[in-house]
């Protein structure tokens, strides 16, 4: 955004993201510290977490999904970078 973010302005930012997940247009993901996805996240149990949002739908494509398979292309990696980039088989 070009500049520092205040905490009334990151705290607005969480509420509007809440907000676009309960109606549905995005969904939320936890994950701990070391990357590991949490199925069944509890804020009450769960604390330290990363939150990672995505547009309904478009959860586990990468960029250029769409040109690798126009040319049949594929995508192989070693598992701790799928698991960073958060990368699904398929």
């Amino acid at each position: 955004m070009g500049e520092e973010l205040t905490s009334a302005m990151k705290r607005a930012i969480y509420r509007d993201l809440d907000d676009l997940v309960n109606t549905n247009r995005l969904i939320v993901e936890y994950f701990t510290r070391d990357g590991a996805k949490i199925e069944d996240y509890n804020s009450d149990i769960h604390k330290n977490v990363i939150s990672q949002w995505v547009l309904l739908g478009s959860e586990n494509k990468i960029i250029g999904e769409s040109l690798m398979k126009s040319i049949s292309s594929q995508l192989y990696c070693p598992k701790h970078l799928k698991n960073d980039l958060s990368l699904a088989a398929g």
